[in-house]
Formats: C-alpha cells, structure tokens, sequence
C-alpha cells in the first residue's frame, strides 16, 4: 500500500473470511496505488480513499474452487480483494491508534489544502480521525496447471 511495486509475492491463508480451509500463494505481483483527499476544513474532516489494483499469477491454491473455470477465478479475486482490503484496514487503524503515517497519507491532504490551510492545521491531531477508505480489485492473469 505504500507505493506502487512489481515482482511482490503475498501467501495468504483464506480460513478468516472465508468458511473454506483456502490458501492461495500469488507471485509476479504488480500493484499500483491511487489516492484521492476529500476534505471539510468547516468540520475538520478528510477522507483519504486508497484504490489499489493488483494483478497476479497464482503460484499455489489449495481449495474447492476450480480454477479453469472463470466464474471460480472471479470468485477468488473477489475473495482475495476482501482479505487484503480487511488487512489494510486493520493495520491502518494500528498506524492511526499510533500516530504513524507509514503511507503518507499526510502529503496527500497538505497537497489537496492551499499554504495557509495546511500551516493552520496540526496534522498530528487530525490523523488519528481520518476516515480511511480502501478499495482493492485483484486480477488473478494466470493460474498455471492445476488439477482441477
């Protein structure tokens, strides 16, 4: 979430959202991030939404899906887009519970405010109120061979 990458590699463990013992390992991962800031100074609100768009090879999969099927595929980017969509947002709260602006988010409102609204707010306060939104679409764009 930090900044946009290629070649990332992520293993994850689908038993927490889904009812299924699932795991899926996806490799030559490319990742590109976009941030939008909306802002009302009046009531000293922002909204920081964070769209990520990953694209990915499925290295391993073990699961009832059948992955040459395109319905099964959409399912596990969907399923795969949930779980990295709740794992932002738990690590997101920790950062704001801490006062740690680990992605930045700090630049991208100074840099939808003017000079003067950006020297009159103490970012340090705000932070911690930010309404963070995280939208993530994962595009699996191969599976390899599989069994099933």
């Amino acid at each position: 979430m930090y900044e946009n990458f290629k070649q990332g590699e992520i293993s994850i463990n689908l038993k927490e959202i889904s009812e299924e013992s699932e795991h899926v390992m996806l490799s030559s991962l490319n990742s590109k991030r976009d941030i939008k800031v909306t802002s009302n100074l009046e009531k000293n609100h922002f909204t920081v939404d964070i769209s990520l768009n990953i694209k990915g090879a499925i290295l391993e999969y073990v699961g009832d899906l059948r992955l040459a099927n395109d319905k099964d595929i959409k399912e596990l980017e969907g399923i795969v887009s949930q779980y990295v969509n709740e794992q932002a947002k738990i690590m997101i709260k920790e950062m704001q519970k801490n006062n740690v602006d680990s992605l930045g988010m700090g630049k991208y409102v100074r840099n939808s405010l003017t000079y003067n609204q950006w020297s009159n707010l103490v970012w340090h306060d705000h932070y911690p109120n930010v309404e963070v939104l995280c939208n993530t679409k994962v595009s699996i764009k191969d599976y390899g061979k599989f069994g099933n």
